[in-house]
């Protein structure tokens, strides 16, 4: 993986402007155990998110060129730890009807909690300690958020069985 961020680190302009655009979209940015692609990775991340988000790779800032090439977030928003917690609901099974996997939508849109159907039949999995853990430091990076920002959206917070649902 060195290797890989050395050789782009040398290349022109052009063929860097050439990687940009096909790296912007794919998964390479190695974080230790994956691959993952550049919409989840910021510079600054104050919390073990994985397989969901990352801080920026310390090996890769040695190479200041390719960092100056790509958009990189400087930190995540709100709208990404909410986005975040909805994903990591619906792969747990929670039954939302209309709702995309991404990004956050408003409740007021027509994918939202408007439009959301909870199926009584679903079987919702509980999360792993470990993604408890990664749910509760999203929900906690969220509280820092005013609540008028907030009341717009459908967060999904783990409940006592340790599956996540959407907040009242």
């Amino acid at each position: 993986v060195p290797e890989l961020y050395a050789r782009l680190e040398r290349c022109s302009a052009t063929d860097i402007a050439l990687a940009r655009g096909f790296l912007e979209q794919a998964e390479w940015i190695w974080v230790g155990d994956n691959f993952v692609s550049l919409s989840k990775v910021a510079v600054t991340f104050p919390v073990h998110a994985a397989p969901y988000l990352y801080a920026l790779p310390e090996e890769l800032k040695a190479y200041p060129r390719l960092l100056a090439v790509f958009p990189w977030k400087q930190t995540f928003s709100y709208r990404d730890y909410i986005a975040t917690l909805r994903d990591m609901a619906i792969e747990s099974g929670f039954p939302v009807a209309g709702m995309a996997a991404s990004p956050a939508t408003p409740a007021g849109s027509s994918s939202g909690a408007g439009s959301s159907a909870v199926v009584a039949s679903a079987v919702v999995k509980p999360l792993s300690e470990s993604m408890i853990d990664v749910a509760i430091a999203l929900v906690s990076l969220i509280s820092n958020e005013t609540v008028v920002t907030l009341q717009a959206h459908v967060i999904f917070v783990p409940d006592i069985h340790g599956r996540l649902a959407p907040s009242p």
